[in-house]
């Protein structure tokens, strides 16, 4: 699933929105290389990690991990620890919403500024996976 979240960018002091991907697939949590660098985030804990894909195959890589600061939609602050990776995922793409769709997630409390817009293919630059979900 594609959502919109508010993440802090210590360059311009501000939050922005930035699309991820809940991915209950994966184990781990990532952030693209592009992503830390556009929101100015220092990368500690350099490391090689073993992921393990689709079909069982396995690679290591060098990879950090980022401290990510979040906003929910109630405007509370929360961190995510996430490693970094160049690529995440191939693009993904967002549902098409019907009237009816929108009406059930307003009475949800879901706003438009929260869904990455209809059938759109999207690249995300967060993975949340199963340790964070």
């Amino acid at each position: 699933m594609l959502v919109n979240a508010n993440v802090y960018n210590a360059r311009t002091r501000a939050y922005e929105a930035l699309t991820v991907f809940l991915d209950s697939g994966s184990q781990p949590s990532f952030i693209t290389a592009s992503a830390v660098y556009r929101l100015g985030l220092s990368v500690s804990n350099r490391q090689s990690i073993t992921l393990v894909t689709l079909g069982g195959h396995t690679s290591s890589e060098a990879s950090g991990i980022v401290d990510t600061r979040f906003k929910d939609m109630c405007g509370e602050e929360f961190y995510l620890s996430l490693f970094v990776n160049d690529v995440l995922t191939a693009p993904q793409s967002t549902a098409a919403l019907g009237r009816k769709d929108r009406e059930f997630l307003a009475s949800l409390g879901i706003n438009d500024n929260m869904l990455c817009g209809d059938a759109q293919l999207l690249t995300p630059d967060i993975l949340i996976g199963m340790d964070h979900y």
